[in-house]
């Protein structure tokens, strides 16, 4: 839709211009809400694998090291993996959750010592008294929980429902 200007210029004229910007403009409207709600959901999901991943990593420390491991989380978006060897303690990593992210301590069972806010496992790997338990990671803009699921022989997994 290009004008052709009586001097033989072509271009667009203002009201084209005008138009198109516009039509962005509310094309850019609806659009942008929805990306907000698939980043909050990204950073759900790599939250939650990474807690699983670090579970995972600490219950095969636990094995290796024969050693007692546990997850101690910190406020609403921290948690750090400390190990027990030698009649000493040991940090192995701190990771901080994205600020979309929190875990809900409330939603814990009788694993997790509340007094602590911490997980722990044995040095067979298993969670310590047999008892298995969950973390809700909760996106803060949508509300949505994923739900960190530990059994009571240790395996892991992610699911959407509270178990």
């Amino acid at each position: 839709f290009m004008t052709i200007f009586k001097d033989g210029n072509q271009g667009f004229s203002y009201i084209e211009i005008i138009i198109v910007i516009c039509l962005t403009a509310i094309i850019l409207t609806v659009l942008l809400p929805d990306f907000g709600k698939t980043i909050g959901r990204y950073n759900l999901n790599t939250s939650a694998r990474e807690l699983v991943s670090d579970i995972r990593s600490i219950e095969q420390d636990a094995i290796k090291h024969e050693a007692e491991f546990k997850i101690q989380f910190i406020g609403a978006d921290k948690y750090v993996l400390i190990y027990f060897l030698d009649n000493k303690y040991f940090t192995k990593k701190m990771v901080k959750l994205t600020p979309t992210v929190k875990y809900n301590a409330n939603l814990t069972s009788n694993n997790i010592n509340n007094n602590y806010n911490s997980l722990y496992f044995q040095a067979n790997g298993r969670p310590s008294g047999g008892i298995g338990g969950h973390i809700c990671l909760q996106d803060r803009g949508t509300g949505k929980c994923l739900y960190i699921i530990i059994d009571t022989i240790g395996r892991v997994r992610i699911g959407e429902a509270p178990p």
